[in-house]
């Protein structure tokens, strides 16, 4: 009984003089190994049937399009063969029309791959007098900002995304009503 006592003892009296030691000893070699990581940015060449150039950037969440100088922005992802993307179309010509001061709207059109002439004539059809890319970064800018919002790959199309100031400020997935982007553009425009 005796032997286990001390046994006891001297375990206790080495882990207290173990763990003192080994902290005061971490704390005397710590060195600052801080990294500097540099932001990932993305860049991406769009242009439209007018051969119009403009490049979208992102960089660290922020986006910027040169040649824009409206404060909000709508990215709309968007498929010429889909029957919800081409009922928005039209809407959004709309809202550029209203809020141009304001407002510039980027329609960047994803799996599919029409000539200028067919997007000219889709465009009419469809009375969209806004920017439509018909650029090869299209389904890689699409892609990049489903990654960035935490999108999964499947998403349904129409995606439509809001940045005011270059910031992220809501984005609508699917067919949504018009008069919810109304709304939250009118929000915008008020601060």
């Amino acid at each position: 009984m005796k032997y286990l006592a001390y046994m006891l003892i001297v375990s206790l009296f080495l882990l207290t003089v173990g763990c003192d030691n080994k902290d005061s000893s971490s704390k005397s070699s710590e060195v600052n190994t801080t990294k500097t990581v540099k932001p990932k940015i993305y860049r991406f060449e769009i242009s439209d049937i007018d051969k119009r150039r403009a490049t979208i950037s992102i960089e660290d969440g922020e986006l910027n399009i040169t040649k824009v100088k409206q404060s909000i922005v709508i990215l709309n992802i968007f498929a010429s063969w889909s029957p919800a993307c081409r009922g928005l179309l039209a809407y959004l010509g709309d809202l550029q029309q209203s809020y141009s001061k304001d407002m510039f709207v980027v329609g960047v059109m994803v799996n599919s791959s029409m000539t200028d002439e067919s997007l000219r004539a889709f465009m009419n059809r469809y009375k969209i007098k806004y920017f439509i890319s018909n650029s090869s970064d299209n389904d890689k800018l699409a892609s990049t900002l489903v990654k960035l919002l935490n999108i999964d790959s499947n998403y349904p199309i129409p995606l439509t995304v809001v940045f005011e100031d270059g910031l992220y400020v809501t984005h609508y997935i699917g067919a949504t009503p018009i008069e919810m982007i109304r709304s939250d553009i009118e929000q915008l425009r008020r601060r």
